[in-house]
């Protein structure tokens, strides 16, 4: 549960990946994240109230908590007809989960061919589409990596959908936060080492304002990767006992962390092997820019390439 709720909120940032794209970053940026702050705030609080006020503490879950309660409430509330709003309902659904990863590939793609360029990776994979202006190289490897985990995963978990579902959403939800593991701690070597730079937008209250953010932030990323990695550790009396070393669904415990364990290492692996790759060409004289073709990343107040 815990990774589930802190899922929900790391991401808000990713739309800073396409700041050049705004006529006013400066502006927009911050209105942008309060905005849909607000909006993520009132669209998980209304559900969650209703299902707390339908269901008992022992039907809550986070999987199936809101399964649970709507059909409480349809079937009570509409009776016959609830079948048809429940089709609507998971219609709704199934748009809003391919919507959300679609932002989410928008960002993070983006993110990661910027990154390429400055020497977080291969510099293929800075590759932007002359047509489109979208990481089109990094879209494609992403896609072609996620298909081949979750075939992978399909396998390990004998086709069983139920365990299949856990293993891919603790896999999801850890590798979301355990990137912003090192995220957060940046914040203040950055406000640190360069000290000067221009921040259009920055955390309020100075560098202690900085420290109480990063501290409450990185707990919470670092809380939701462990128990996304080891679903139960901590149960109800006690932690590393009890359901923290049974089977997850049909698949063993042994086999449950050896797939999310798994593949969290291969990714580790390849984090590795980009980092080598881009070291040819990264940059370590400071924060960077773009150059105006949009296809080098350079120092700020360096000559255009």
């Amino acid at each position: 549960m815990l990774g589930v709720l802190v899922f929900q909120w790391v991401g808000f940032e990713a739309q800073t990946n396409a700041s050049e794209e705004m006529d006013n970053p400066q502006r927009d940026i911050p209105r942008s994240v309060a905005a849909s702050g607000i909006i993520s705030t009132l669209g998980y609080a209304i559900p969650i109230i209703g299902i707390v006020l339908v269901l008992s503490g022992k039907e809550l879950s986070g999987v199936s908590g809101f399964v649970a309660g709507f059909q409480t409430v349809a079937s009570s509330a509409f009776g016959s007809a609830g079948t048809v709003i429940g089709y609507i309902v998971g219609a709704a659904v199934i748009f809003t989960l391919l919507a959300s990863g679609t932002t989410w590939l928008m960002g993070s793609d983006r993110m990661m061919a910027i990154g390429a360029l400055a020497g977080s990776g291969p510099r293929f994979l800075g590759n932007f589409s002359a047509r489109y202006g979208t990481p089109v190289t990094v879209n494609v490897t992403s896609g072609i990596v996620a298909t081949v985990f979750m075939v992978v995963n399909f396998i390990v978990t004998s086709g069983n959908l139920a365990t299949f579902f856990a293993v891919v959403l603790g896999l999801v939800i850890s590798t979301t936060t355990f990137s912003y593991v090192l995220v957060f701690p940046a914040l203040i070597t950055l406000r640190r080492k360069y000290p000067d730079v221009r921040r259009p937008y920055r955390v309020p209250g100075g560098m202690a304002g900085a420290w109480i953010a990063m501290i409450l932030c990185e707990f919470w990323v670092v809380a939701a990767t462990i128990f996304s990695l080891w679903p139960n550790l901590c149960d109800s009396s006690s932690c590393f006992g009890g359901s923290a070393i049974g089977a997850v669904g049909k698949l063993s415990r042994v086999g449950f962390e050896a797939a999310s364990l798994g593949t969290t290492a291969v990714l580790l692996a390849i984090a590795v092997i980009f980092y080598y790759l881009g070291k040819p060409h990264a940059i370590h004289s400071g924060p960077v820019a773009m150059d105006a073709s949009g296809t080098h990343a350079v120092p700020m107040g360096a000559p255009p390439v």
